[in-house]
């Protein structure tokens, strides 16, 4: 009689005599290619990890056909860490989380959007959108490459007919709605589009507590405490954060602030809604400014 193995509807073989399985640091795998058989290894086999369910079977050799029969058991494999598979393994320098498509947490790790205490902002923004495109894409709103101040004076005080509202988008890499905002909203060809016809977007990275006070100093001094401290309300899992800024002659107004629990329709809609108001002031500044120069 001839015992075959079953894993994940693969029958196996016996190994072929002479061929121990320390040669390739596990267990062996049959794999049909034509008419002869190769090996691979367990690990390479596609089963799962830790547990796999396998089924054992008990068939008539080849020379004995005239009464088939197949008696089978189910079998619950359990891996065990200080089995001698496992430790086999070890022996022969096989790196079990890449045997088993598990990739360290240190490989795994992000880069962060920003570096902490960066004294220069371009800088900090130049590193937020070159990660910022590693992560998801080319596709995103252009990030004005300056200060927070550089970026106010780009949207309200130029000529009343090209001023624009400022976007200030805030990420935090602690928010688990961190990856689906940026993926599917901020690289959204619709959104992106419309940012970049009637925003002057700023971005900034307050996953680390001292770019986050570095924050908050800035907006208090361009924008006023009940800003800052509106900012400061939010939890982590709220983020990231859109903030619409308006300029005014004699202040800046926070029109909206967008949290990361939305969709790509809302935040169009409430970016549209923002325009209707940014629009309406801006044909007053454009009347108040050709009666002032005529």
């Amino acid at each position: 009689m001839e015992e075959k193995v079953s894993v994940g509807g693969v029958n196996l073989s016996p190994m072929p005599r002479g061929v121990p399985p320390q040669s390739c640091g596990a267990a062996l795998v049959p794999q049909h290619q034509g008419q002869s058989l190769a090996w691979m290894t367990l690990a390479a086999s596609g089963i799962s990890y830790p547990c796999h369910h396998l089924g054992v079977c008990r068939r008539s050799s080849p020379a004995n056909t005239q009464q088939p029969t197949e008696e089978c058991a189910d079998v619950h494999m359990v891996s065990d860490s200080e089995g001698d598979d496992f430790e086999d393994a070890s022996e022969f320098g096989v790196d079990e989380s890449v045997m088993f498509g598990m990739g360290s947490s240190t490989g795994c790790r992000k880069a962060p959007l920003m570096p902490e205490n960066t004294e220069n902002e371009g800088d900090a923004l130049l590193h937020f959108t070159a990660e910022f495109s590693t992560r998801y894409g080319e596709c995103h709103p252009v990030f004005f490459i300056g200060t927070l101040e550089a970026a106010s004076q780009e949207a309200f005080y130029g000529k009343a007919r090209d001023r624009k509202l400022l976007a200030i988008y805030l990420h935090n890499d602690e928010s688990v709605l961190g990856n689906v905002f940026c993926s599917q909203m901020m690289c959204a060809d619709s959104i992106v589009s419309y940012l970049s016809q009637n925003f002057i977007t700023w971005a900034w990275d307050v996953t680390k507590e001292a770019n986050k006070a570095r924050l908050l100093t800035m907006c208090t001094r361009h924008f006023g405490s009940v800003v800052a401290q509106t900012i400061r309300t939010y939890k982590t899992d709220q983020f990231p954060l859109l903030l619409i800024v308006m300029g005014k002659r004699t202040s800046n107004e926070v029109l909206n602030v967008i949290q990361g629990n939305t969709t790509v329709d809302e935040l169009m809609m409430r970016l549209m809604g923002a325009m209707e108001i940014f629009t309406a002031q801006q044909q007053e500044d454009i009347k108040d400014e050709v009666f002032y120069c005529a």
